[in-house]
């Protein structure tokens, strides 16, 4: 499994729904310094810490994510929200699936969970981030 180290992937462009690219699930992989570190805030809630990783395997991209922080249906949302492309080509929308950790524990070595995509690996890949919308389902905190 070759590994992708891609850096400044925090910024966050919001556009349009989009249909999702296909992902199955595969084996857990352990969070190391070639995650990128993210983070989202919305409301008053603490800021949602996660890690996204992406591999290549036969030919195909496996995208891993953790995150911490995430308080019930609110923060769930927004990270199903995430969209995660190359050359602007769909790897993977949402990350309802990302395994789940408690606000105090360090994500850095913890497992990830990982889908493998049905996104061929490209040359010369750039990797983005965004958050598909702005509006959520509020319910009380």
């Amino acid at each position: 499994m070759y590994k992708y180290i891609f850096l400044g992937l925090g910024a966050f462009a919001l556009v349009g729904c989009e249909l999702s690219a296909s992902s199955q699930a595969v084996d857990d992989a352990t969070i190391d310094e070639t995650f990128v570190p993210l983070s989202l805030n919305w409301q008053n809630g603490p800021t949602i810490d996660y890690r996204v990783g992406i591999f290549e395997e036969q030919g195909a991209y496996i995208v891993c994510a953790a995150a911490k922080n995430v308080r019930a249906i609110e923060d769930r949302q927004i990270l199903n929200a995430v969209r995660l492309t190359v050359n602007d080509d769909t790897l993977i929308r949402g990350l309802e699936w990302a395994r789940i950790y408690p606000g105090g524990q360090e994500l850095d070595g913890q497992a990830a969970a990982c889908r493998k995509t049905d996104v061929a690996v490209v040359e010369d890949p750039e990797f983005d981030i965004e958050l598909t919308r702005t509006t959520f389902i509020r319910n009380r905190f």
